[in-house]
């Protein structure tokens, strides 16, 4: 069996630190700040335009991966291949902009919870026709029958790169990345050619600001450490523990049922995915969705109580505030360099 080499996608994915309640304000408690006012937000968010629509966004994706397609089709043909461009590869994109997620308002809460094992999501699908399922075929499969063993070999090469020995996999598997190798986009074949022609720009430019990223991410590990957090967390815990409740951070709380989330899930087998979604009518679950909610409402009240969102992002500005001052320049460039990337 073929194994393909590690891949450690360049992608601009940045993993924030931020309580659910940051994520929207204007809530039951009176929120006056909210994520939109963070001095980093337009570095982080450069390039991106917030007022694209979703079939905008679906159309540029579309042309992306007809382009990657052509170009792996020419690859592979200088390769001494043929190749048959894959349609609708792409994936596509929704982000349910009719779904109103607002888990700082109480009658929302109340419905909803944390949104994890009721979700207004799980809602707008149910009620949405979904498209037929068709069994995906490989527009290549009739001409890689058509060739020998040793000539699949190398056309597998030619698309995808040369695959990993042993050796490699064994000693990335002992490296302290866990078994994460650095990309590098020659090693992938006509695959690799195609996504740096397409989306190389993007990634250079992340890769070539690794430095400030990873140094702007770190600053909401020092938001958690920070003394003014610290005593917003204790506050917090201490008024859940007097309705009831043993957690001693804000996102513990919603953690837990995700956690329960997943032991259901670990629990289902492939008949009960055959039968239908496992979770309809899932007498575990509904009582876990019971818990859920009577969590979130008094996590709500201790939010407001504490003044929880506005605490913690006025704490996390004031560092990104200071970061501003001591790196603009390098800022300025890595917003400039986003921006033009995204003219193409």
């Amino acid at each position: 069996m073929r194994t393909t080499r590690l891949l450690l996608a360049a992608t601009a994915t940045v993993a924030l630190a931020l309580p659910l309640a940051a994520c929207s304000g204007g809530g039951d408690g009176g929120n006056e700040l909210s994520w939109e006012d963070s001095p980093l937000a337009e570095y982080w968010n450069a390039g991106y335009d917030p007022n694209k629509t979703e079939e905008e966004m679906q159309a540029e994706m579309d042309a992306q991966n007809i382009e990657r397609e052509e170009l792996i089709a020419q690859c592979m043909t200088d390769e001494g291949f043929e190749y048959k461009p894959m349609e609708n590869s792409g994936g596509s994109v929704s982000f349910g902009e009719d779904v109103e997620w607002e888990p700082d308002k109480k009658e929302w809460v109340e419905k909803y919870g944390y949104g994890i094992i009721n979700s207004p999501y799980n809602e707008q699908m149910a009620e949405e026709p979904q498209p037929e399922q068709t069994e995906w075929v490989d527009p290549n499969q009739e001409y890689l029958d058509t060739l020998s063993e040793s000539e699949r070999e190398a056309y597998s090469v030619a698309l995808y790169g040369e695959p990993m020995t042993e050796e490699e996999m064994e000693e990335a598997a002992s490296s302290e990345d866990g078994g994460m190798v650095e990309y590098d986009w020659t090693q992938y074949g006509c695959q690799g050619y195609a996504d740096n022609e397409v989306y190389g720009s993007s990634q250079d430019i992340w890769t070539q600001f690794e430095d400030l990223t990873t140094r702007m991410s770190e600053l909401y590990t020092k938001v958690e450490e920070s003394p003014e957090i610290e005593k917003l967390e204790a506050d917090w815990s201490a008024c859940m523990a007097e309705a009831g409740f043993d957690f001693a951070k804000q996102m513990q709380a919603q953690e837990s049922f995700y956690e329960e989330l997943n032991k259901l899930y670990e629990g289902f087998t492939e008949e009960d995915w055959a039968n239908g979604d496992p979770m309809k009518d899932n007498k575990d679950a509904q009582e876990i969705g019971k818990r859920e909610v009577k969590t979130a409402l008094a996590d709500l009240e201790c939010r407001n109580q504490t003044d929880y969102q506005d605490t913690r992002l006025k704490a996390q500005f004031a560092l990104e505030e200071q970061f501003v001052k001591e790196n603009k320049k390098e800022l300025d460039e890595f917003k400039a360099a986003q921006e033009q990337a995204a003219k193409g």
